[in-house]
């Protein structure tokens, strides 16, 4: 079996209820004591589950999903920050030195911003050049 990379991943087996709901509270709070408790299951056992393969697979599996739901927040969020923006620009009302901080602010995260874009699409090609190779 393959990842999204094409790398070589070992066979696991399916986890137990128990172990999904461990990882379900991990994925919220990020700690094994935390986990543990609010999954009604033992701290040593939880120790243990998270030194096997399949339950370290769901643990990364659980985690690409929050940040993925974060992920899709912050562009929703970003995009009502820039309608604002715009309003704010087009308001002669608002005093000039708080319009000129705004466009100080939006241009100094646009290299961020086209960064980001463009390790995206580099990740992408790779991804589609690694799947070709395949």
């Amino acid at each position: 079996m393959t990842d999204e990379l094409g790398q070589s991943t070992p066979k696991v087996a399916s986890l137990t209820p128990k172990q999904l709901a461990f990882v379900a509270e991990w994925s919220v709070c990020r700690n094994v004591t935390q986990a543990a408790k609010r999954a009604d299951v033992p701290l040593r056992t939880a120790t243990r589950w998270v030194t096997l393969p399949q339950v370290q697979a769901e643990m990364r599996s659980a985690w690409a999903g929050v940040l993925g739901q974060l992920a899709a927040r912050m562009v929703g969020l970003s995009q009502k920050a820039i309608d604002l923006a715009d309003e704010v620009l087009a308001d002669e009302t608002v005093r000039i030195d708080i319009r000129v901080g705004l466009v100080k602010t939006l241009l100094s995260s646009t290299p961020g911003w086209v960064e980001t874009h463009d390790l995206s699409e580099r990740i992408s090609a790779l991804e589609g050049a690694v799947h070709e190779q395949s």
